[in-house]
């Protein structure tokens, strides 16, 4: 059976996926965001109206 070799993160992993340093800064911060909104809806229990409601900048 061949096995892929395991190759060790660079720390980003959308540079490890081959998007520009730029690109990649700005996908990490992205999902770094929807993670911390997601724990934040959990922990609160809020379904997604609720999320909506309690958004910061309301919709122009």
């Amino acid at each position: 059976m061949n096995k892929e070799p395991i190759i060790e993160s660079i720390g980003n992993v959308f540079t490890d996926l081959g998007f520009s340093s730029e690109e990649a800064t700005l996908l990490a911060m992205r999902a770094e965001l929807m993670t911390k909104l997601r724990e934040t809806i959990v922990e609160k229990g809020w379904t997604q109206i609720q999320a909506t409601e309690h958004r910061a900048v309301p919709y122009a």
